[in-house]
């Protein structure tokens, strides 16, 4: 068995990708707070979020938003993709606000150097009212950005816009292509632009659907009105039929993390796509990781086992690598089988011979027991998964507590602050948060209140 660490440097989105270095253009990317000039191009970024019902358990103490997504809060993904462009302001538009947001916000503008301002809706307003809501900001701006708050993928910010001008585009929407479309948006193109724009069609006449990441001309905001609206049902559909609809296609990953079994699916991509670009330094660097190949050479093959570490900060993740000891990866390396791909924290504790993966994501200070199997699973901030037991395709909420010799699966999810006792079974059950399971759970479905 042997391993490989990614090399560490000092500063995040140092490091460009060469690719966007050479097609950038400077004054495309970085935005001021004046009004419009003519040579200079804005771009803002809105992220519409709801309630987040399709994810409870875990929304019902946390707003989706902040969510951890492979160990760091979904909306950050986003943040530090647009902060990677040069992008200085963001707008939140938010149903409610609550204070574990505010604070939130606030490291993040500290640590992506951004500005984030809250458009908060006093009644719903759909996916197009909260364009119109915040008209009066985004109108200084020539081009924006509008993000949906669950999505994950590579996020090619600077090629979309580079197509959006070259297009002179009034609004293009990113589009993926995918297996069964039928829960999305379904487009239908010609050459650049979109013919027909379908909301979730049951019979889908084409395979590209809408990706949720889109770029607006300031003009669109004329087509909006000042109501609760839809743009997958009211608007993009007559932009359509006026050609003003364009499209930029992803071919990388993409996912949209919304659903319990999306949120493990869309986790298992996005580790795929970090093996993938493993020896990216810059990517490692932007995203807080340290990579680790535990690869077995066979005859016919190589059992592919890759552990990432994630850290909360850059100082945490330089003083790891000035550490030449590191005792804390080298018992995992002794005591613990990885088969596929594994993402930790540098405050995971794991203890001897527990077989994690394929597919699993540790959080923040969470602790492993003796002899645990863990697969197709997350288990999030400072839970505890006690000695022997076996988590499969499950999601447990932080905070929780799982009893020794306990057996989950078939897609559970457990709220926060879930203790579970010893020797309990759950077969695809929720959990919500703040409850104490004392008896097995058989039933199928089952929703613990």
């Amino acid at each position: 068995m042997t391993y490989h660490q990614g090399n560490e440097t000092n500063h995040i989105g140092d490091h460009m990708e060469e690719s966007q270095k050479t097609k950038s253009n400077i004054d495309m990317l970085l935005f001021e707070t004046a009004p419009n000039k003519s040579n200079q191009t804005n771009i803002n970024k809105k992220n519409v979020g709801g309630y987040g019902t399709r994810l409870r358990p875990l929304t019902l103490t946390t707003p989706k938003p902040l969510i951890n997504f492979c160990n760091k809060p979904i909306i950050e993904h986003q943040i530090l993709h647009l902060a990677k462009c040069g992008i200085k302001e963001i707008i939140l538009a938010i149903a409610y606000k609550p204070t574990n947001i505010t604070n939130f916000v606030k490291e993040m503008e500290k640590k992506y150097n951004v500005q984030i301002i809250f458009s908060v809706e006093d009644e719903p307003l759909g996916t197009g009212g909260p364009l119109k809501l915040a008209e009066n900001y985004l109108n200084k701006y020539d081009d924006f950005f509008v993000f949906n708050s669950d999505i994950i993928c590579t996020f090619p910010l600077i090629e979309m816009m580079n197509f959006h001008k070259q297009n002179k585009a009034p609004l293009t929407i990113l589009v993926k292509e995918v297996e069964d479309p039928r829960a999305f948006g379904v487009v239908i193109t010609e050459d650049k632009m979109i013919t027909k724009f379908e909301e979730k069609p049951l019979v889908p006449k084409s395979s590209l659907i809408n990706a949720g990441i889109y770029i607006l001309n300031k003009q669109i905001l004329n087509f909006i009105p000042q109501r609760n609206c839809s743009l997958e049902k009211e608007i993009f559909p007559k932009l359509a039929s006026d050609n003003m609809l364009y499209f930029y296609q992803l071919n990388n990953f993409w996912a949209d993390i919304g659903k319990p079994l999306d949120f493990l699916k869309g986790q298992s991509l996005y580790m795929e796509n970090l093996e993938e670009r493993k020896y990216e330094k810059h990517m490692l660097l932007d995203h807080l990781l340290i990579y680790y190949s535990l690869n077995e050479n066979h005859t016919k093959n190589v059992v592919h086992k890759n552990l990432f570490v994630s850290f909360e900060n850059i100082e945490e993740l330089n003083k790891f690598n000035e550490n030449e000891e590191n005792s804390f990866i080298k018992d995992i390396f002794l005591h613990t089988k990885i088969e596929g791909n594994v993402l930790i924290s540098s405050t995971t504790i794991i203890k001897q011979n527990c077989v994690l993966g394929d597919n699993v994501v540790l959080g923040e200070h969470v602790i492993i027991g003796e002899g645990c199997r863990i697969k197709n699973s997350c288990v999030m901030s400072q839970s505890t998964i006690n000695s022997y037991s076996y988590i499969e395709n499950s999601i447990i909420g932080s905070k929780s507590r799982v009893g020794n010799w306990s057996r989950i699966e078939g897609l559970c999810v457990l709220g926060e602050s879930v203790i579970l006792k010893p020797e309990i079974f759950v077969n695809n059950a929720f959990i919500l948060p703040f409850k104490e399971v004392n008896n097995s759970i058989y039933d199928k479905g089952a929703i613990i209140m």
